[in-house]
């Protein structure tokens, strides 16, 4: 500020770094900068690589508005404002890339670069003003994929939504059968690791989807559903009271045949069997992630060929293709499950890829 240049210092927030909030603050005010953002960390790009580093529990999500809400106060002295979830796109600010291409936000050129409004060598804001071509969508309530909070020397921007309204992504897997059909290519070559490998197979809790309930259920395959939330397979031996024995660990899929070992809803098999060895998994801090089973022989002899980086791209970029209303199914589902039952011995061994959010 002595030299004349006024600054700002700019904080993504992350599992590494969410207990120096103060720290920052007081940085901030100390070389009196003119405000400390901090930036709820969204895994993305290059901190894929660092899922496990980076990645905020669900507690500290939860707790990360107050905590940057009690640091404001206490080395600031201000309150932060309500939570502004309204987007601000109205053309009064535009954002500029690196090769002078514009934008009415950010977000617009991380989701759709196509959409440029034009180049600043050539673009004409006086021309743009007069047209007014750009509604306020502040006013008409939709919503920002960014919650902001601020006061004179704080922002908090947290992350409330996986859509942008202005720029809306054009999911290419809204369905359950498309789902299936790229899982399908994402494990053609897995045939002969299956039949290679020699540990207990389709063995646990396999649990469907509603859609999946329903077609299994009109096959006359036995279901269970607990308590009127989720649905599995019935592989479970009965109590002498007539009824499934859920306390079972690890029981053996009532469709596999124990002699040829054939799947016998084979076709019909649900996305818990597709997934694998991919699938949700819940760490020991709750937080629910897109795992990869390292114990898979299919796993382990892709990596000793060097094609595991590979495939982990091309299931990321199938994970991160389901539209907001599959993956959230999918992940409602999963909490259901994991809320009624859990690996007896622990954490299963597995590669975190990214949150399930």
């Amino acid at each position: 500020k002595k030299s004349g240049v006024s600054t700002t210092l700019y904080v993504t927030v992350t599992g590494k770094n969410v207990d120096q909030l103060d720290d920052f603050a007081q940085l901030a005010k100390d070389h009196e900068c003119a405000a400390v953002h901090f930036n709820q960390v969204t895994i993305a790009g290059r901190a894929l690589s660092f899922v496990d580093e980076l990645a905020l529990s669900v507690d500290q999500q939860q707790r990360l508005p107050e905590l940057v809400a009690e640091t404001t106060r206490v080395i600031f002295g201000e309150e932060l404002s309500a939570t502004d979830e309204r987007c601000w796109v109205d053309g009064v600010t535009v954002y500029m890339s690196a090769d002078g291409n514009l934008y009415l936000c950010s977000e617009v050129f991380q989701r759709r670069p196509d959409l440029s409004i034009g180049n600043i060598r050539s673009f004409s804001f006086k021309a743009w003003a007069e047209q007014q071509n750009v509604s306020s969508f502040a006013n008409d309530g939709d919503k920002c994929c960014y919650g902001v909070r601020a006061s004179e020397h704080s922002v908090f921007v947290g992350n409330v939504g996986a859509e942008c309204i202005f720029a809306p992504r054009k999911w290419s897997i809204d369905t359950l059968s498309k789902l299936y059909d790229v899982l399908g290519e994402l494990y053609q070559d897995i045939g002969q690791d299956c039949r290679d490998c020699r540990d207990p197979d389709c063995l646990g809790y396999v649990w469907l989807l509603k859609k999946e309930a329903d077609r299994l259920y009109e096959q006359g395959v036995a279901l269970v559903q607990v308590n009127d939330g989720p649905t599995f397979i019935h592989s479970f031996p009965m109590t002498s009271e007539g009824r499934p024995d859920l306390s079972t660990r690890y029981p053996p899929c009532s469709q596999l045949c124990t002699d040829s070992r054939r799947c016998r809803i084979y076709q019909d098999r649900p996305l818990a069997c597709r997934l694998y060895p991919l699938g949700p998994e819940t760490k020991a801090d709750g937080t629910v992630v897109w795992a990869l089973h390292l114990d898979c022989l299919h796993v382990e002899r892709m990596e000793k060929r060097g094609m595991l980086p590979q495939f982990e791209r091309r299931a990321l970029s199938i994970l991160n293709s389901l539209s907001p209303q599959l993956l959230g199914e999918i992940a409602e589902t999963y909490r259901e499950v994991d809320a009624l039952c859990a690996f007896p011995d622990g954490e299963n061994k597995y590669r975190s890829l990214q949150p399930v959010k």
